[in-house]
């Protein structure tokens, strides 16, 4: 499971083996950090500042809202974040 070719395997084997241990593990990534957001609205929400951007403080768009509940940056806070990374 070290992603290391043994004698007997097939380099094809070992590529399909490799690929499938990075696709569990981005997708492990993604729903761990998935729950984290929505951790962190939940958390909003008993707070009294959901739908609030955590960044500037501006309302969160209803649309953006019932598209990603976990939300916690507005559009514009998004975007900035975005072209930074």
């Amino acid at each position: 499971m070290t992603g290391e070719v043994g004698i007997d395997d097939d380099f094809a084997d070992a590529g399909t083996a490799t690929f499938d241990r990075e696709r569990d593990l981005s997708i492990r990534n993604n729903i761990r950090d998935l729950i984290e957001q929505m951790t962190r609205a939940i958390g909003r929400i008993d707070e009294g500042n959901y739908g609030t951007c955590e960044r500037c403080g501006n309302p969160i768009d209803r649309k953006r809202i019932d598209a990603l509940p976990h939300a916690l940056l507005c559009l514009d806070c998004k975007r900035r974040e975005e072209r930074v990374r």
